[in-house]
């Protein structure tokens, strides 16, 4: 792994050595905490677990379809 803070010895610190850093993805999962309390400021307390998710991947499928015809 590349410490970014010695990469201004390894390369010139252009444009687009400063985007390759910022936009790098690490092979490593990304873990997202959602809370329950604040779900619940948008469901119904009668939603399960398995409604709350189908309702959440729902909603980011539309949105990746949406962002992808932008782009």
């Amino acid at each position: 792994m590349i410490d970014y803070r010695d990469t201004s010895e390894i390369e010139a610190l252009t444009e687009n050595a400063i985007y390759r850093i910022l936009t790098k993805r690490e092979n490593e999962k990304v873990n997202v905490t959602i809370f329950v309390k604040r779900l619940n400021d948008y469901f119904p307390v009668t939603y399960t677990r398995e409604q709350m998710e189908e309702v959440i991947y729902g909603l980011l499928d539309r949105w990746r379809q949406e962002n992808e015809q932008g782009d």
